[in-house]
């Protein structure tokens, strides 16, 4: 790994956090309201979106399992594709 990119990484890590599940909600608004208590700055929602393109989204939630409700609580596994 090429470490003059080692940010990218940090950044579409925290980035990451976000959900951007909702559809009515852009990508920036959802980097910046990852946490609303501490918002993300806008500065950096827009370092994301300027450079990358959320492609898929996924975060398991209880009862979305193929089986129907194996998993009683979220598991807090999230998955963000760019």
């Amino acid at each position: 790994m090429n470490s003059k990119y080692i940010s990218d990484y940090v950044y579409l890590a925290e980035a990451s956090y976000a959900d951007f599940s909702n559809p009515n909600t852009t990508t920036k608004d959802a980097i910046i309201n990852t946490d609303p208590e501490n918002p993300t700055p806008a500065e950096f929602a827009e370092l994301i979106t300027n450079n990358y393109t959320v492609e898929a989204h996924w975060e398991d939630k209880a009862g979305d399992d193929m089986a129907g409700s194996l998993l009683s609580k979220e598991s807090g596994f999230s998955a963000t594709f760019y």
